[in-house]
């Protein structure tokens, strides 16, 4: 298993234990079930929910510019794309040295915080390429730690 695969495991399972200790049936899915990590039940409002985990470790000295991979596309299938985003995400960030810090993101608002990432990606990077060749190629895109900041522990975005 490579150290990201690790990390990604880390962050499902302290997903889950939070989860747990907040009074939800968690239960982590297998690796391969496509668009969820986390099944979570809420015994009080009698709700289900699924959960998208995505995990990352502190790689900047400013952590605000640390970020996530939520997907990968081009400028003709970015809203196809960000349609597909259905679930609830919780990005989990480790810090060097600190405890794990938790983005909980309803998918309507992770829609729009991509597509904002994707693009300041296109209109404010250097790139080596022509604007148009980079709008025509695959990139991965995502939110990076300051633009989640008011989604840290926002656990009761869950029960909306």
């Amino acid at each position: 298993m490579t150290d990201n695969m690790l990390l990604g495991q880390a962050g499902v399972y302290f997903v889950a234990g939070e989860l747990s200790r907040r009074g939800y049936i968690a239960l982590v899915t297998t690796r391969n079930t496509k668009s969820y990590d986390i099944l979570a039940y809420n015994p009080a409002a009698k709700r289900n929910l699924q959960l998208q985990i995505k995990s990352t470790k502190q790689r900047h000295k400013d952590s605000d510019n640390d970020d996530y991979i939520v997907l990968t596309t081009n400028q003709d299938a970015l809203e196809e794309k960000l349609q597909s985003i259905e679930s609830y995400h919780v990005f989990v960030y480790f810090p060097k040295g600190g405890h794990p810090r938790y983005f909980v993101t309803p998918p309507k608002e992770l829609q729009d915080i991509v597509r904002e990432a994707w693009n300041d990606y296109i209109e404010h990077t250097k790139h080596r390429k022509g604007i148009e060749d980079i709008k025509k190629a695959q990139n991965p895109i995502g939110p990076w730690i300051g633009q989640l900041k008011k989604y840290e522990n926002r656990w009761d975005l869950l029960e909306t």
